[in-house]
């Protein structure tokens, strides 16, 4: 990003506590200037604790906080609105007999001799309004205003202070799609004036749409936080509902879009016409096979435009039954029904149903007989396809760690020149590597490691080379790294090209997991005929219910679209290879402390 934007604010390691219940636990939070950085996650993940914090609703228990590089102990209202941070908070907090403009100027009304200058209140308010395009009523009580009209006075609160720091706490459904319009055109705005926006919102289409970074909560815990751009909408849905999703949270996430956007992938290209329809019987996905078996372009049309005509078409004798079945979300199939054309089609119909038994959605197949051939020919490209994989992951092992070795030497090639057709030709040159990276990037080498390529290797030089390949994305992010390295712990069975992939790997995951001014501790011992090496970080953690599964391939707490979940599954196979063992270990200083023990 934005790293070379002046960072804002800086929040490490917030704790805060209800009584009993821990709201946040450690968590870590920064903002640059001219950013909009989205905070997500179910209910009760902490984010509302966390910008109330900021607001001075709230005091953390423990933690540090930082505004403009000047450590902060704690904010108050009147002392964050002194500090420029305006919020806009979920549920509206005017006083109904007072009218705008008093509320509006209730923290800072301006005087003269003593005196309060309602003229002056008047023309400042009326010169924001005319500015940004929002309108009020400023002369009549707050009470008398519709609820859009009391969002509105509470936005230009915020407005009036001329904000560093924008609290915006889930706003979008207070007001019309107009208003909206209006309201993102004000942000972009201050966006452009440098203003940092924090931006709260379960609507991961909205946070897609409109951030530029996104953190996600979950019960009080940073998962990941990571640039927009990077994301993969699907992992973020994942992430931000996956730890416990219940009928409510369900509702907020848009049950039926992300079953669609799972199935979706899934459905494209099997030799099956496959629609999946929600509860107001549009239809949201079908797949290439569906188009062309019905003839039809339905991606627009709802079911009572597009799908009856279809079925009285396809099937004159049968389509009443059909639909019928569709519209009372009941679950049916019908084999060999007589079609146009002298064709036999098999139907299914099936409800779609969230843990409630409550329907969400219905699930329409289409199958055509003669399509049995064409199933055998899709099961052996399929077999074919498996076997090249096969091969190609091989080659793509062997390609990975000089392609990342080159890449990061044209970074470092990069940042030392200053030829402006050289930064042209080596911009070009890494746009390449990046593609060539995304090609093999989901390719896992799980194939056994021949015993001759296996030497003797120095584990201590070999931690300092991987350290200095990945100084400059080190500096970037302006991390410590603690060196508690024993010179000369040698093993006497080792591939050095697996085990720098494997450390590389180790270190790029803490790397991600730390925000700026974050710490990474590198040991390396001996201990009782072993070699240990544990790499901790002070980043968002690894919570207990999911240490069993992060070594599992293609589990990932990642949102980045080029992630493939396969690094630690890798690495824990170069491990075992190495007849060695990984492990997550507790650790009093950080959060996360990764343990690989290896034989001498």
């Amino acid at each position: 990003m934005i790293q070379s934007a002046r960072s804002l604010l800086e929040m490490h390691d917030i704790h805060m506590n209800y009584g009993e219940l821990q709201a946040l636990k450690g968590v870590d939070f920064n903002l640059f200037q001219g950013e909009i950085h989205a905070l997500t996650g179910e209910h009760r993940a902490g984010k509302s604790t966390l910008v109330k914090i900021l607001s001075g609703a709230e005091r953390a228990r423990s933690g540090t906080i930082c505004l403009n590089g000047k450590q902060v102990s704690y904010f108050t209202p009147r002392s964050a609105m002194r500090q420029r941070i305006g919020t806009v908070y979920q549920n509206t907090a005017v006083i109904p007999d007072l009218e705008p403009l008093d509320f509006i100027f209730a923290h800072q009304l301006p005087t003269r001799g003593g005196m309060i200058t309602y003229r002056k209140m008047e023309a400042t308010l009326q010169e924001l309004m005319d500015r940004y395009g929002i309108f009020i009523d400023y002369h009549t009580k707050i009470r008398n205003l519709p609820a859009d009209q009391q969002f509105l006075i509470e936005f230009l609160r915020a407005l009036i202070i001329e904000p560093q720091i924008l609290i915006l706490d889930e706003f979008s459904n207070k007001l019309t799609p107009t208003e909206m319009q209006n309201v993102y055109r004000v942000i972009d705005t201050l966006k452009a004036q440098g203003c940092g926006i924090i931006y709260i919102s379960h609507d991961i289409q909205e946070v897609i749409k409109f951030a530029d970074r996104v953190t996600i909560l979950n019960k009080g815990r940073r998962l990941e936080t990571d640039m927009v751009s990077n994301l993969d909408s699907v992992r973020l849905y994942e992430l931000t509902y996956s730890f416990s999703i219940d009928q409510q949270q369900l509702v907020q996430a848009d049950k039926l879009m992300l079953f669609n956007d799972h199935v979706r992938r899934l459905i494209h290209e099997i030799p099956l016409g496959v629609f999946i329809l929600d509860n107001e019987l549009n239809i949201q996905t079908m797949n290439t096979r569906a188009k062309s078996l019905l003839g039809l372009d339905l991606s627009t049309k709802s079911i009572n435009e597009g799908l009856p005509a279809f079925l009285a078409t396809t099937f004159p004798k049968h389509h009443d039954e059909i639909l019928n079945e569709i519209y009372c979300h009941a679950s049916h199939n019908w084999i060999g029904l007589e079609a146009i054309q002298n064709r036999k089609l098999d139907v299914q119909v099936s409800s779609i149903r969230d843990d409630n038994s409550e329907p969400i959605g219905t699930l329409l197949i289409v199958q055509d007989n003669a399509l049995d051939d064409s199933i055998k020919e899709y099961l052996q490209k399929t077999e074919k396809f498996a076997s090249i994989a096969e091969m190609a992951v091989g080659v793509a092992h062997e390609i990975n760690n000089p392609l990342f070795a080159i890449k990061n030497y044209l970074e470092l090639v990069a940042m030392k020149n200053e030829n402006p057709y050289i930064a042209e030709k080596l911009q070009t040159i890494h746009l390449e590597l990046d593609r060539i990276v995304r090609t093999i990037s989901s390719l896992l080498n799980f194939s056994k490691i021949k015993t001759e390529y296996f030497q003797q290797v120095d584990l201590s030089s070999l931690l300092e080379d991987v350290l200095l390949l990945l100084n400059h994305r080190l500096n970037a992010k302006h991390i410590v790294v603690v060196r508690r390295i024993v010179p000369g712990v040698m093993i006497s069975r080792g591939i050095e090209d697996k085990l720098k992939q494997l450390f590389i790997n180790l270190i790029m995951n803490s790397i991600d997991a730390i925000l700026d001014y974050g710490k990474i501790q590198i040991e390396v011992v001996k201990n009782f005929g072993k070699a240990k090496v544990r790499i901790k970080d002070n980043g968002n953690g690894i919570p207990e219910e999911i240490r069993d599964k992060i070594f599992e391939p293609f589990y990932s707490t990642k949102v980045n679209k080029f992630n493939t979940g396969l690094g630690l599954a890798i690495s824990k196979h170069i491990v075992e290879a190495h007849e060695g063992t990984i492990a997550i270990e507790d650790d009093r200083m950080y959060r996360t402390c990764l343990t690989v023990t290896l034989p001498l």
